[in-house]
């Protein structure tokens, strides 16, 4: 259990999940969860700590843009794209984007930027048949309570030979297995649902996708928003008192490169060849 939150670990597939996914979204993705205010969960300035990013989200576009058949259009969908923060990053690099987002206070963030984003889950907003050559879910695999209906749609929405590309938390990871019910992923009601490379794959393979590419690829961090996820993960004195103290010095703004492979990014093609496929050791 964790903050008040039974979390079970499936025997056969090995994934991590919350039993009880019934959560009022909007409530939970309100305004306080980007701007500093939740207890507990979102992020301390989501703008601030999202531009920290960039880089790795140009290390994503670069692996997709080399998995992406050379017959598809450069058009993209974010799935959980906040207030556009990866779409810019996306558009400066000649793609076509859009974006859907459950939360109404960042959709409508976005939208002023002059993205078009829908409010909404994907399956609500209704995309046309085979219009997308590429659907992302950054961070995002984690928190749907229901992936199977969210990867249905995306199949229908996405080009014959298109792709779909993951990045999301991997129970199989040295640094998960250490810290255990201190991982700081493991952080029910945010994240409902935890995978593995493994049965990440055979889940989107039962969708008519093949793994094509994986990596555990490092991402960037402000030096108060990895406090303030230790504070609040993991509830050390240590790590409230650090938060207090970063958070009122110019050294809260600094940008720590992290690494601990506890994520894993995964890319799969529709009717991928054979020779592209790659496969995974079991742990």
């Amino acid at each position: 259990m964790k903050n008040s939150f039974d979390i079970f670990d499936c025997r056969s597939c090995r994934a991590l999940f919350v039993p009880d996914r019934s959560l009022n979204l909007k409530k939970l993705y309100s305004k306080d969860y980007f701007t500093g205010a939740a207890q507990g969960f979102g992020y301390a300035d989501y703008d601030r700590d999202k531009e920290a990013m960039r880089g790795t989200f140009e290390i994503y576009l670069a692996k997709i843009e080399k998995a992406l058949p050379r017959n598809l259009p450069r058009r993209l969908l974010d799935v959980g794209a906040a207030n556009g923060a990866f779409l810019a990053v996306a558009q400066k690099r000649n793609w076509e984007v859009r974006g859907v987002e459950v939360s109404d206070f960042a959709a409508a963030e976005g939208r002023k930027r002059g993205f078009d984003i829908k409010t909404g889950t994907v399956v609500e907003a209704k995309f046309p048949d085979a219009f997308f050559s590429v659907v992302t879910l950054w961070d995002v695999l984690e928190h749907i309570a229901d992936p199977h209906a969210t990867l249905k749609e995306i199949t229908r929405i996405t080009k014959g030979t298109g792709l779909v590309a993951v990045n999301t938390p991997d129970t199989q990871s040295l640094f998960a297995k250490l810290m255990r019910k201190y991982w700081h992923l493991a952080n029910p009601p945010e994240h409902l649902i935890l995978y593995n490379l493994e049965n990440a794959a055979e889940m989107l393979k039962k969708y008519g996708y093949a793994a094509v590419a994986h990596a555990h690829v490092g991402k960037s961090f402000t030096l108060e928003y990895i406090f303030q996820t230790l504070s609040h993960q993991q509830k050390f004195f240590l790590w409230r008192f650090l938060l207090w103290l970063v958070a009122r010095l110019r050294i809260r703004k600094l940008v720590i490169p992290v690494n601990v492979r506890d994520n894993f990014f995964l890319i799969a093609a529709k009717k991928a060849a054979r020779t592209q496929r790659v496969t995974f050791r079991k742990p």
